[in-house]
């Protein structure tokens, strides 16, 4: 059924690759319409399945590495250029994928198709939540996502919130004024990268990954009276900062 589900996918993404034949398949990466594409990144949330998920072994991990290997070359042909994958530190039945694109809108109609949706429902209890973000533009940021996929154990560490600031430049100007300032002794304390967006279509949802190589440290950083002071002057709601663990989990 895993085998099946996967070549459904890729018959998704290949438009017309599949089925009756009735045409040439079409690369849903392509630019077809040669309208501008918009890069950024897909947040999948959800619960896992199986109680047995624990970042290394067990039946969600199979399911998702199977799925997965069976459609990676079908949706990076569609864009996607990285898959990094994260369980709840707190609950490793929480799953929680980043992956980038060239092109949001291709995507969008990856994830929004039964076939996908259905490979996830051997993975995941429900339907999961997609969000999908871009780069902020201006703000400072160090490292990549995918520094958490450079050698377990690592550890992401997600901040989401609403700026104050609704003008980006202005936005960028605040976040920079803390980020800046904290850069060394957050690096000092294991944090390798520091990768900010916002969410598409506004200008103001903030969402952040950092990668952290100690947990602790981590905790005790953004627990600093400081640095939640710090977020108190560029926030109007949040931010919720929750943490992850990295996986060993099929990605790139």
């Amino acid at each position: 059924m895993r085998i099946l589900l996967a070549s459904s996918v890729a018959c998704v993404l290949f438009i017309g690759g599949c089925g009756n034949g009735d045409g040439p398949g079409v690369d849903l990466g392509a630019d077809l319409t040669a309208a501008p594409k918009t890069p950024g990144i897909a947040v999948v949330r959800g619960k896992l399945q199986s109680s047995s998920a624990d970042g290394g072994s067990g039946a969600s991990k199979a399911t998702h590495d199977g799925i997965v290997m069976n459609i990676k070359s079908m949706v990076m042909g569609a864009g996607d250029t990285g898959h990094t994958v994260f369980l709840g530190l707190a609950d490793p039945t929480t799953f929680l994928s980043v992956d980038s694109w060239n092109d949001l809108a291709a995507a969008k109609g990856v994830y929004a198709s039964a076939a996908f949706q259905a490979a996830f429902g051997q993975l995941l209890s429900g339907a999961p939540t997609i969000d999908y973000y871009v780069v902020a533009p201006g703000f400072s940021t160090y490292g990549t996502i995918k520094e958490a996929s450079n050698g377990l154990p690592s550890f992401g560490f997600v901040v989401e919130g609403t700026l104050k600031e609704t003008d980006p430049q202005k936005g960028a100007t605040a976040h920079n004024m803390v980020l800046d300032p904290n850069k060394a002794r957050a690096m000092a304390l294991t944090d390798v990268a520091h990768v900010p967006f916002l969410k598409e279509g506004t200008t103001s949802v903030f969402f952040n990954v950092d990668i952290w190589k100690d947990p602790a440290k981590a905790q005790a950083f953004f627990m600093d009276p400081n640095v939640a002071a710090a977020f108190a002057g560029i926030f109007s709601q949040g931010p919720a900062v929750t943490p992850y663990s990295a996986t060993d989990w099929a990605q790139w």
